[in-house]
């Protein structure tokens, strides 16, 4: 059966990716849209499951829309402050199932599982780092894939987000502390996304890389979770819930 999507956007890139696919995937766009001028809730009445692949302006409102009408969401938006999605969680996830993650492809989500565990099993002596590469164009910085990495290093290794997180560094700022992330974006040229974590010890390092070759990727995996999602009760899942990564655990290492 047709999977009916509320697709809030039409004219970006990820957008117009999804509605190309759409048809892959059995699935058929709603109308409606962001544009202030326009009426999204006839559109969202009809459907099954919202998808929003828009500005994060919007985010509120689409997410009152959706707990009026009582639809499954799932959020792809990045550039909310960290304070703000979490508000936007605690409101709104215990009355309607929301899916919210920084990237849908499964592969991503798969790198995310290896981060963790090498966040987990890798002592403090192992320094993370992360360097993103996306295109010229991309409006948020740093995106949400990096985000959601840095979330999940500093929740393994048990640091507070905000005082951990170094964004690029400039200057005489000393030695570098042993519970730090350094998040480092760069814009350039076509890349649709790339993502490199350093793990460095003092007698050898790992790098785990994930790069994306198609946003076709970011599409597909929207829609998987999507089609997961409908038959959910309220509250916030993310695509390791929806890919089982998350029961996935390896022991802890014991140190030398």
């Amino acid at each position: 059966m047709a999977l009916k999507v509320f697709l809030n956007g039409t004219q970006g890139r990820l957008n117009k990716t999804l509605q190309e696919v759409a048809p892959d995937v059995d699935a058929i766009i709603c109308t409606g849209g962001t544009n202030p001028r326009e009426n999204p809730n006839p559109g969202i009445a009809e459907s099954d499951v919202i998808i929003d692949f828009s500005y994060a302006k919007a985010t509120r409102s689409l997410l009152e829309h959706a707990a009026k009408h009582n639809k499954p969401i799932v959020i792809a938006t990045t550039g909310h402050p960290l304070d703000e999605r979490a508000a936007l969680i605690e409101d709104f996830s215990p009355r309607i199932p929301i899916v919210w993650s920084g990237n849908y492809a499964l592969g991503v989500n798969v790198f995310f599982y290896l981060v963790r565990q090498a966040a987990k099993l890798l002592g403090p002596e192992f320094h993370p780092e992360l360097v993103e590469l996306h295109h010229a164009r991309k409006k948020d910085s740093p995106g949400g894939t990096a985000e959601r990495i840095a979330d999940i290093i500093c929740k393994e290794r048990q640091w507070d987000r905000h005082a951990s997180s170094s964004y690029g560094r400039h200057g005489l700022i000393g030695a570098r502390p042993d519970e730090e992330i350094g998040i480092h974006a760069l814009r350039c040229g076509e890349v649709t996304g790339e993502h490199i974590v350093y793990f460095a010890g003092p007698h050898e390092r790992i790098e785990i890389v994930q790069r994306s070759q198609s946003k076709r990727s970011f599409a597909l995996g929207a829609f998987h979770a999507a089609r997961w999602v409908l038959d959910k009760k309220p509250g916030h899942y993310i695509m390791e819930d929806i890919l089982g990564l998350n029961t996935m655990d390896a022991p802890k290492l014991e140190a030398l």
